[in-house]
């Protein structure tokens, strides 16, 4: 009994939170998918469960100082050799799900990892300052201030944010409530320690602008966070739009867990910040996230239960003020940086952690962190189960187990079989792994349609690849799929998020073009294009992927009116011309689509970006160069140094010129473009 949870107003709100969660999550638009998530996240309500259970045991078991020292102490130490590993040998077990580039460059999936080291930073600090021993505290400073290095290099810039409020808050709380009992060497250490760790901040910063350190993921998004906070031109706050207009079509219980995929495309337009052919699965806020999960309700409670821990922080007696300073930095600056970010696993485990060390202090049977030592024990009591309850436990075991294995079953049957698709290394594996696709694909649930459509995507480039069509199998099994997620998406809609109607349309486009039977597969692209013009007519890419069919099928005027609606849409003429030139390449006639997209290269219009050009002039040198036209390729691209709307015309072009000259035997013209590159970007002298 003395391990059963004491009642606290912070146990009472998180009780209440995770209740009204799962209501409205059960009165959700799709309360399937709101509990148990998706493969790729597993964030529904089943995950909250565990994290409010993962609270009750932490607050239950770990009662004394030296067990929560232990506990935080393997935490902050795991840091150590995870920012080694992050470093020095980027590693699969970094990769985010959806996008697997994301690796060393930055640090894996920078999220958790960089919300990681800010609790592993403040909680270094916290263990500093419960030992009396110096050796001790030393050794967890240079762990703090190991962590704030690699919090940088984690190119998280919510966590930036974060830890600049939480260091702010703790260095002006500290000289406020403890000036008084400081001698003046200590506030001069103090104060040393404060200027070391900017002067290291601003000699990075400098090292990166000054090229003197090699150049990193880390200078290139501080370059874009300054930018964006100069500008206020960012994504994100774009993202923030989209959620504030869906929650105000539902203000008071939301749309559920996991929805934010499904009602994000239902309320974006053109003149948001976010690409079209961007798809958000989270508001990336965390305010706003709560009121599209849960409503007015949910986020008031929410807010609850971080207005009770600051007030149980605020309570501590004056013994134990530096903890009570240094866990409400952490919180606050956690706080802080979910309103840039997203909370994920780790995340969210940490987070229920460090609630749940605070509930520690509203409870008169723990001995919270301070001077004393007392460890809180008793000795053990063997209890003896009755017979009746023994069998009774034999029985509920082995079923509780059963119930955990079969409810869970499709998520592992279903990410194995994903897991092998992506693994697959040539195209006997690539036919094994795909055979069981179809048969999710004939399901409805969220799970399997889910799986279909990803297992699809990634078996599109074998299919599609002209190198790869030699098996009849894979082929067989891919349209049969194809078929039957698209009558999935056209009766489901409800449950289907629009990144899927992409994924469909570009895999029916890939087939339709190596099987050369275009006019096959009109008919199932239009019937996709209407559905998804049916959640939001405003998405471009529906008019580019409508023009693309339509030119495929000969109808030129139908092409020409749906490229025409994209171009007034995005107001960005180069990205049709982009669309309608390939779409000319596809049907054979190349000419015509050269023709295109230099006349795209015309336009000047300011939705037009500098690496749309640029990915057009390469393309344009491709298809000039599989002729040896490389006149054409030196008109295009002195032309294009003369007159594009470059503020700096960038080196790919004074280097692709050069390498035409070259091609060309022009010596002296390319000896001449390279002077000129040199000029331009003297770093190129070498």
């Amino acid at each position: 009994r003395r391990y059963l949870p004491k009642l606290s107003p912070l146990l009472i709100s998180m009780t209440l939170f995770i209740a009204i969660l799962g209501i409205t999550s059960l009165l959700g638009i799709h309360p399937e998918k709101s509990f148990w998530s998706t493969i790729r996240r597993f964030e529904g309500y089943l995950g909250f469960l565990h994290y409010f259970a993962y609270f009750i045991l932490l607050l239950s078991i770990l009662r004394t100082k030296k067990e929560w020292l232990w506990f935080f102490g393997l935490l902050v130490t795991t840091s150590i050799p995870l920012n080694i590993l992050a470093f020095w040998r980027p590693d699969p077990i970094f990769i985010y799900a959806d996008d697997p580039n994301r690796l060393m460059s930055t640090f894996g999936n920078p999220i958790p990892y960089g919300t990681f080291l800010l609790v592993a930073f403040f909680l270094s600090l916290l263990l500093a300052a419960s030992f009396s021993r110096n050796l001790w505290k030393i050794l967890y400073f240079i762990v703090a201030l190991w962590n704030l290095v690699f919090l940088f290099l984690s190119a998280n810039r919510g966590a930036w944010v974060g830890a600049a409020v939480g260091l702010s808050f703790l260095a002006i709380t500290f000289f406020l409530f403890f000036r008084r009992y400081l001698f003046l060497r200590q506030r001069l250490v103090i104060l040393g320690g404060i200027c070391i760790v900017f002067t290291a901040f601003l000699a990075m910063i400098l090292g990166f602008h000054f090229q003197i350190l090699e150049q990193h993921i880390a200078w290139e998004r501080y370059q874009q966070f300054t930018q964006s906070a100069i500008s206020f031109q960012e994504e994100r706050i774009g993202v923030w739009q989209v959620a504030l207009r869906a929650w105000k079509e539902s203000p008071l219980i939301g749309y559920g867990l996991e929805s934010f995929a499904m009602t994000f495309p239902m309320f974006w337009t053109p003149d948001n910040q976010v690409p079209d052919t961007t798809f958000f699965d989270r508001a990336h806020n965390i305010l706003l996230e709560m009121l599209i999960s849960g409503g007015i309700f949910t986020l008031f409670l929410y807010l609850t239960v971080l207005a009770t821990a600051f007030w149980i922080l605020l309570k501590i007696p004056q013994k134990d003020r530096m903890f009570s300073i240094i866990l409400t930095s952490l919180l606050l600056s956690y706080f802080i940086q979910s309103i840039f970010g997203i909370d994920v696993v780790v995340t969210s485990l940490l987070f229920f952690a460090i609630l749940a060390y605070i509930h520690t202090f509203s409870s008169s049977i723990v001995v919270p962190f301070s001077t004393n030592f007392a460890h809180f024990s008793l000795p053990p009591r063997f209890i003896r189960i009755p017979h009746r309850k023994s069998i009774s436990l034999l029985f509920l075991l082995p079923f509780a187990g059963s119930l955990i294995f079969f409810l869970n079953e499709p998520y592992w049957t279903h990410s194995r079989s994903l897991a092998q698709l992506r693994l697959a290394k040539n195209i006997q594996q690539q036919t094994d792994a795909f055979s069981s696709i179809p048969t999710y694909c004939a399901f409805s649930n969220a799970l399997s349609l889910e799986t279909c459509l990803f297992g699809i995507k990634w078996a599109t480039a074998y299919v599609s690849s002209p190198s790869q069509t030699n098996t009849s199998v894979l082929r067989n099994s891919f349209l049969d799929a194809l078929s039957l997620a698209k009558e999935n998406l056209q009766d489901h809609r409800q449950i289907a998020e629009l990144a899927f109607y992409p994924i469909l349309l570009q895999a029916y486009q890939n087939f339709s073009q190596t099987s050369l039977q275009k006019s096959l597969f009109a008919q199932p692209i239009d019937e996709i294009l209407q559905e998804a013009k049916n959640v939001n007519s405003l998405y471009p890419w529906i008019y580019l992927y409508g023009g693309t069919n339509a030119l495929a099928q000969g109808n030129k005027q139908q092409a020409r009116n749906l490229f025409d609606q994209a171009t007034a849409l995005t107001q960005n003429p180069l990205r049709t011309s982009q669309w309608e030139g390939e779409a000319f390449i596809s049907r054979g006639n190349t000419s015509r689509g050269v023709e295109i997209l230099r006349q795209g290269l015309l336009h000047t219009a300011p939705n037009i970006t500098e690496q749309e050009r640029i990915a057009t002039i390469r393309r344009l040198i491709v298809l000039y160069g599989t002729s040896h036209n490389y006149p054409e390729v030196i008109n295009l691209l002195e032309h294009q140094l003369k007159t594009a709307p470059f503020i700096s015309p960038p080196p790919e072009l004074y280097i692709w010129l050069s390498e035409a000259y070259d091609a060309n035997r022009d010596v002296a013209a390319k000896e001449r473009v390279l002077a000129e590159l040199k000029k331009a970007y003297p770093e190129f002298a070498e």
